[in-house]
């Protein structure tokens, strides 16, 4: 049975291969990923890792949970199932969408616009 981990605090110079190595010496890692930012794939300082038993995930939490890891200390917990939350209209997961407008090309409303802002 897998077991999942929660790795919170992770610092932006780790890779999935360095959470990987990390956690190889307690158990059988069968992924290991960080997330990343949807708009511009920046991690987002926390992963998951799932190990092979629950055995080796309570190892690999004990011996890991807390440790300095390329400059954060790292936060290890079992990780709870995702809850689908609340999307409003408007809004990007849950922050106001602050993008641009979309305008129209064609001339005559172009031209109407400029006129309606005098």
């Amino acid at each position: 049975m897998n077991c999942k981990l929660f790795i919170g605090n992770i610092s932006e110079q780790v890779s999935q291969y360095d959470l990987e190595s990390l956690f190889a010496p307690y158990g059988t890692v069968h992924t290991a990923t960080i997330i990343r930012d949807l708009l511009d794939g920046r991690p987002r300082g926390f992963g998951f890792v799932i190990l092979d038993s629950p055995e080796e995930a309570r190892k690999a939490r004990e011996a890991l949970h807390g440790v300095f890891f390329k400059g954060q200390f790292l936060k290890i917990e079992g990780a709870r199932p995702r809850t689908e939350g609340v999307r409003r209209p408007g809004t990007f997961w849950g922050h106001r969408y602050r993008g641009r407008k979309s305008v129209d090309t064609n001339e005559e409303s172009t031209e109407q616009q400029y006129q309606g802002s005098r």
